[in-house]
């Protein structure tokens, strides 16, 4: 299903409002800027666009969504159980080539509760920033991060602190690498 919105606060209460659906994307109409989205829990997105409008520009949305099993009301955002992601794509203009990961990362996020706060897009290149639902069992956290590693260009994981530290923060060469599949013809 989709539903059109005129702009940022009137997207932001129906999120505050609604529940059982799966929110999967959301476009800006006025532009080709698309941010991905896919979480279960629309008052969370609905919180995070309140405390960070400027991510969310103030122009008309279209929001596709699915019923959902999940009817779970009371969200709210708890960073601590959060992962930031940054990752990019991008186009070398020598010879082509693209380096990133930013599109198997997104494929590789498809079975975690995600949002991608923003996305700049160009000719050139692309760059997201995420927050990832953090993982309750050990074997998933290491899943997640053996995707990180793979295909982010940096991300952090709570330790507890509330700041981003050296101790829970990585930059990551492997996001900003030439992958053979997306090498061009």
């Amino acid at each position: 299903m989709n539903k059109q919105f005129s702009g940022r606060d009137s997207l932001r209460k129906w999120l505050a409002t609604v529940s059982g659906v799966m929110i999967s994307t959301i476009v800006l109409v006025n532009d080709i800027d698309k941010l991905v989205i896919n979480t279960t829990h629309p008052k969370m997105l609905s919180q995070l666009i309140y405390e960070r409008p400027s991510e969310f520009p103030d122009q008309p949305y279209l929001v596709s969504f699915e019923k959902s099993e999940d009817k779970k009301s009371d969200v709210s955002i708890d960073y601590s159980k959060m992962v930031m992601v940054i990752a990019m794509e991008a186009t070398l203009a020598r010879n082509g080539r693209r380096i990133g990961g930013l599109e198997p990362l997104l494929k590789e996020l498809g079975s975690y509760q995600y949002c991608c706060t923003s996305m700049t897009e160009h000719p050139a290149y692309k760059i997201a920033g995420l927050w990832v639902v953090q993982p309750n069992m050990p074997n998933e956290i290491e899943e997640l991060k053996a995707i990180l590693d793979k295909f982010a260009m940096s991300y952090a994981f709570s330790d507890g602190s509330g700041f981003m530290t050296l101790n829970n923060f990585r930059f990551n060469g492997n996001g900003v690498s030439v992958y053979p599949d997306m090498l061009s013809s």
